[in-house]
């Protein structure tokens, strides 16, 4: 919810739909899409992070994000990988349970690592965009919308 909505912020700073690679719906969508997750999710966030600033200070052209986007990005797609490994083998019955063990704590340890970066992503975008917005006088923007109405289950 939080990069659509980051996503769908983009054209009060002054960034037409037009001018995005990804729309909100495709920057979330793409995590989920086989193969294009590797690639597409960090390319979006980037533009997410390019584009979190008023448009007309965005004039030398596109600016390198922080060092800690492409380390994010990297930690993050060799823990699924080392996941995926361990996925595959934790079933084997001719691989021993050292192996196995010691893949599991190298996949967590990877997967660790990975969310602190993406803590210091989300949290670097959201900062640029409440800059932004105070900036420009847009005013806080409000959080995620309420259910319409309360979910009532009837008794069997």
């Amino acid at each position: 919810m939080w990069l659509y909505r980051s996503y769908c912020n983009l054209p009060a700073f002054g960034t037409p739909r037009r001018n995005l690679n990804y729309s909100p719906g495709w920057a979330v969508g793409s995590f989920f899409v086989p193969f294009a997750n590797l690639v597409i999710p960090y390319r979006a966030l980037k533009e997410l992070w390019q584009n979190s600033i008023p448009g007309d200070e965005n004039f030398f052209g596109e600016i390198s994000p922080p060092s800690w986007f492409p380390l994010w990005w990297g930690f993050w797609v060799v823990s699924n990988i080392v996941g995926n490994i361990y996925f595959r083998i934790a079933f084997n019955e001719n691989i021993s349970r050292e192996v196995i063990t010691g893949v599991g704590v190298i996949s967590d340890s990877l997967s660790i690592v990975a969310a602190v970066f993406a803590v210091a992503v989300v949290g670097d975008i959201t900062k640029r965009q409440e800059e932004a917005s105070v900036k420009m006088k847009l005013g806080r923007h409000a959080g995620p919308p309420l259910p319409a109405a309360p979910l009532v289950l009837a008794n069997p």
